[in-house]
């Protein structure tokens, strides 16, 4: 049964295989500490505010997205966030484990994240996309997301579409 949860050692060793076959977070401000660290886990599960490119994220949270003992992905949720950050990363990040991949499991990740938004008194989900990345395009759109801007180079990031993702 997927599901979402904090960041553990019970999930650890999944994880570190994901990492090593090339998996990346989707949350911002871990800086360089490695899944075999000590700090690790009390790094990416610390809710205290961090910079990104000058900017805060002041509220936010790491879940790995989980099937029985193993790492499927983590979501990033980014509830309150200077405005520019939300222009350029959005309140959601997702990325999923290679042998996951088009599989549903990000779709059910934002699904399984939606209550996460609404505890924090949320009534939408702002995902950014590169209007060429079409895997996460179809995935907002799959969300049920409305295409509601379009930057052409917010930060630096180079072109970025913003959904909204009604909750």
């Amino acid at each position: 049964m997927l599901k979402l949860v904090s960041p553990s050692v019970h999930y650890l060793v999944s994880y570190r295989k994901a990492v090593e076959d090339g998996f990346q977070n989707m949350q911002l401000g871990f800086g360089d500490s490695k899944p075999d660290s000590v700090d690790y886990l009390p790094q990416i599960t610390n809710p205290a505010p961090f910079q990104f490119n000058g900017y805060s994220v002041y509220e936010h949270q790491l879940l790995w997205l989980v099937n029985a003992d193993d790492f499927v992905g983590s979501v990033a949720c980014r509830f309150k966030s200077d405005p520019e950050i939300e222009k350029v990363c959005g309140h959601i990040g997702i990325a999923i484990a290679a042998p996951y991949r088009r599989k549903g499991y990000a779709t059910q990740g934002i699904e399984l994240a939606k209550g996460s938004f609404l505890q924090h008194g949320m009534k939408e989900i702002l995902y950014t996309v590169s209007p060429t990345n079409t895997a996460s395009v179809a995935l907002v759109q799959k969300a049920q997301g409305e295409k509601i801007d379009h930057l052409p180079n917010p930060l630096g990031f180079g072109p970025t579409d913003i959904y909204r993702i009604k909750l």
